[in-house]
């Protein structure tokens, strides 16, 4: 069995939406100053580095992320790769074989780079955004910040999910994985009333029987 590790580090340096919550940390207690432990405290945005998105993050109505099944996150996933491009298009989808996928991961990346953040990263078009909520997989997975534009304000993609009950995963690093089918595990946390959690996700390629 080989495990994937397909979370960024998260850091100080770790880049967020412009405007989000920066990852900050501070010690509350120190061997160094007389303490028995070491603890610290963070601050920062949900949607930090690899992440999940609940309904509520874009839906006042919908879901917080403690009530996400977490069926969604463990299971079957294919990573696709379309490097290079600079937008997902419905087109660059036509081979997915859509009965045998049940979660999708789509890398655009070869190289992942957690401090910067790049307004102009690929995104879904809403036309591949739609073509993926009609095929009822469990979950859509993307190595950029969004499924939607950047500059997006109706978030359509997004949308589209929701309605299609399709599970969200954004800023995972699948620069090191090959094309192909992996068991997913990328689970939030169980956090009341809030809309996403940072996880820690990784693939795992088993050996053949």
């Amino acid at each position: 069995m080989k495990i994937h590790d397909i979370t960024p580090p998260v850091s100080v340096n770790t880049a967020v939406w412009p405007g989000d919550v920066p990852f900050t940390i501070h010690s509350t207690m120190s061997q160094d100053r007389g303490h028995s432990v070491n603890v610290s405290e963070i601050r920062s945005t949900v949607h930090l580095g690899a992440h999940a998105d609940a309904p509520l993050h874009f839906d006042s109505r919908g879901f917080d992320i403690a009530r996400v099944p977490l069926d969604f996150y463990i299971g079957p996933a294919r990573v696709i790769e379309l490097v290079g491009v600079k937008e997902v298009a419905a087109t660059d989808l036509a081979l997915v074989p859509w009965a045998q996928t049940e979660r999708l991961l789509i890398k655009t990346k070869s190289r992942y780079q957690a401090s910067e953040f790049d307004d102009q990263f690929p995104h879904l078009t809403e036309e591949a955004g739609a073509l993926i909520a009609s095929k009822g997989i469990r979950l859509i997975g993307v190595d950029v910040p969004s499924v939607d534009a950047c500059h997006s304000k109706r978030l359509m993609n997004h949308k589209a999910f929701l309605k299609a009950r399709t599970a969200i995963l954004e800023n995972l690093d699948l620069s090191h994985v090959a094309p192909g089918v992996y068991e997913l595990i990328a689970l939030p946390l169980k956090l009341v009333d809030v809309d996403g959690s940072p996880v820690r996700a990784v693939l795992v390629e088993r050996e053949p029987a």
